[in-house]
């Protein structure tokens, strides 16, 4: 394996630096919601790809879990790949049920 060097280690190296810390700069929330916290997340992932479906959701509910957040995979609920509409996805999160 050769190293990298030159213009593309630059690259690497400023994209890594870029990516070291985010913060938020600005936010908005509407000021008639009133609710409290989710109590029971519907994680859904999006992709032409149903195993990065299924292995992103787990994962991602997985980790929620792990910091004390209730949280479903979507291909439980909606097994099928490809495009899912409004009224099945609905109905997906009544029976999870999900709040968020």
């Amino acid at each position: 394996m050769t190293p990298i060097s030159g213009p593309l280690a630059a690259a690497a190296l400023a994209l890594a630096a870029a990516c070291a810390s985010t913060t938020v700069v600005e936010q908005w929330q509407s000021p008639d919601h009133a609710a409290g916290p989710f109590k029971r997340i519907l994680v859904v992932g999006v992709t032409q790809q149903a195993a990065t479906r299924r292995i992103f959701e787990d994962e991602f509910v997985r980790q929620l879990r792990g910091r004390g957040t209730d949280a479903v995979a979507s291909h439980a609920y909606v097994p099928e790949d490809g495009a899912v509409s409004k009224d099945r996805l609905a109905a997906a999160v009544a029976r999870s049920g999900a709040d968020g």
